[in-house]
C-alpha cells in the first residue's frame, strides 16, 4: 500500500495514491479529493474554479477519482485556460508540455518526476526543479512523491507555485 512521505514502491500512479489514502475511488466531493491530493503530493489542491469545474454546485456533489483527475488534466488547456504563463525560456507552459508529451511518445503516458524533468531539459535546456523546490517533502533522505507516476499535466501542476504566484502552494 502506498504511504505518502514514506519510502515505498515505485510505479504508483497519482490515481492509485489518491484512492489508497482516501480508501475509496468515488463518493468524495471536490474538497474531499483536494484534501487527499494535498496529503499525497504536499501541494494544495486546485480551486474548483481554476480547474474549470463547470457548475459550482458540482464541487459539493460527489465524484470519482477519475472525474477529479479529469478536471485537473484540463487546467491550463484551451478548454480551461485558467493558468497561462511563460517558462524562463519564454515558451508557453502548454507548448512545452505538448512537446514533452510528443517526446514521451504517448499523451496518456505516466512517468516519474525525474523522467519528466529529463524531457523538459532536453527540449528547453531548463533544468527541472528538484523535488524540494516543488513542495515535495523528504523522509529519511528520500522524496517519495518523486516516484509517483504522473501524467505530464500532473507533473506541471507542481511547477505552478514557482511560476504563477498565488496560484498553488505547498501545504503547510
Amino acid at each position: 500500500m502506498f504511504a505518502p512521505f514514506a519510502p515505498g514502491p515505485g510505479g504508483v500512479t497519482l490515481r492509485d495514491a489518491l484512492m489508497a489514502r482516501a480508501g475509496v475511488k468515488d463518493g468524495l466531493n471536490w474538497d474531499g479529493w483536494n484534501y487527499y491530493f494535498g496529503l499525497v503530493t504536499n501541494v494544495d489542491g486546485q480551486y474548483a474554479s481554476s480547474a474549470c469545474v463547470a457548475n459550482p454546485s458540482s464541487t459539493s456533489s460527489t465524484m470519482s477519482v477519475d472525474t477529479y483527475l479529469g478536471y485537473l488534466e484540463q487546467v491550463g488547456t484551451s478548454t480551461c485556460p485558467a493558468v497561462q504563463y511563460l517558462w524562463p525560456n519564454g515558451g508557453s507552459a502548454n507548448a512545452i508540455l505538448g512537446e514533452m508529451i510528443k517526446r514521451a511518445g504517448d499523451e496518456n503516458i505516466q512517468l516519474r518526476w525525474d523522467q519528466w524533468n529529463t524531457h523538459l531539459t532536453a527540449l528547453t535546456q531548463i533544468t527541472g526543479a528538484l523535488p524540494q523546490q516543488v513542495c515535495m517533502t523528504e523522509q529519511s533522505g528520500v522524496y517519495p512523491n518523486s516516484f509517483l507516476l504522473l501524467t505530464a499535466r500532473q507533473w506541471l501542476l507542481f511547477y505552478e507555485h514557482i511560476y504563477v504566484p498565488n496560484t498553488i502552494s505547498c501545504r503547510s
